[in-house]
């Protein structure tokens, strides 16, 4: 942990002292740490947290190379994977601390900033761990504001009632079988059935948003992920052959407000029935794989 220090000696300082700013309770994943000391240190501490890592990009599609942070100087704009998710929020932190310390200005309470290494896996490894450590105990937090959404006007947004991800992957099996045949109960065919019901969910939940009538955060929001099945031949697939298994991925976000135990029904018997040769998994089964996946993809970028 370092303390914020202002002007070109605290900058100097900065950068001597940037491995004394990191918190690793997992090795090659660092936690930066800074604070802000207030007047009265016996008081409840505010925690501004932010995230450092990104989701991965195809590359291919950006205009300009997603990692550059390419600036156009004629917009202003910066073009880059994370800019909005999250480095934005992260640079209005420091900027706002930064100005209230060239006024003069400071805190009744002490203020912290952390910035966490793997928000968009799970934060496994960054945040529970901070949370559960001695470090986090010795704060004495009372207050931490997390990401929210990047904001269009100089109004900057605060949210309440953060969602909880249900990572959901559902899994269907089935004979295989000649791609020329009519087979009932084929993986392919369940598994379709499966996203058709959870697309009729999905509009049921985001025809009320579209309307007006709630905030996207009030609603459980589902969106496809991926769709994972086939036999893999030289050329790309076996086109004549009907695989034996089949399986889709969702993104599933649910409000503190909602029925889980009866999301957690729907799932089991509507979205994944037993009797149609079909099984799932949820969240805490798949962070380790989304991990893994995710440093695959950021490796593979050109």
């Amino acid at each position: 942990m370092a303390e914020m220090r202002e002007g070109g000696v605290g900058q100097l300082i900065f950068k001597s002292q940037a491995k004394l700013l990191s918190l690793e309770f997992v090795k090659g994943k660092p936690l930066i740490l800074l604070k802000w000391a207030g007047k009265d240190p016996t008081l409840p501490s505010i925690l501004l947290n932010s995230h450092t890592d990104v989701v991965p990009s195809e590359h291919h599609k950006w205009t300009h190379p997603p990692f550059s942070a390419h600036l156009d100087s004629t917009t202003g704009n910066i073009f880059a994977r994370g800019s909005q998710d999250r480095k934005c929020v992260s640079l209005q932190y420091l900027e706002a601390i930064r100005k209230l310390k060239a006024s003069g200005f400071r805190p009744l309470r002490t203020v912290y900033l952390s910035f966490v290494p793997d928000e968009e896996i799970g934060g496994n490894d960054g945040a529970a761990k901070f949370a559960d450590s001695d470090v986090f105990a010795k704060m004495n937090v009372g207050i931490v504001l997390d990401e929210g959404l990047a904001s269009p006007t100089d109004n900057y947004r605060a949210f309440y009632g953060e969602r909880s991800p249900w990572w959901l992957v559902v899994k269907a099996v089935g004979a295989p079988g000649h791609g020329a045949k009519l087979y009932d109960n084929t993986a392919m065919e369940n598994l379709l059935r499966s996203i058709e019901t959870i697309r009729r969910f999905r509009a049921a939940q985001f025809d009320p948003v579209k309307a007006g009538l709630k905030a996207e955060g009030e609603v459980i929001s589902v969106n496809m992920v991926f769709l994972k099945s086939g036999t893999p031949s030289p050329s790309g697939f076996v086109m004549n052959l009907q695989p034996s298994e089949a399986q889709a991925g969702f993104d599933v976000r649910v409000p503190p407000t909602a029925d889980q135990a009866s999301l957690e029904r729907r799932i089991a018997e509507e979205w994944a029935p037993a009797s149609l040769n079909m099984t799932f998994e949820t969240c805490s089964h798949l962070r380790d794989l989304l991990s893994e996946t995710l440093k695959l993809a950021n490796v593979k970028g050109p």
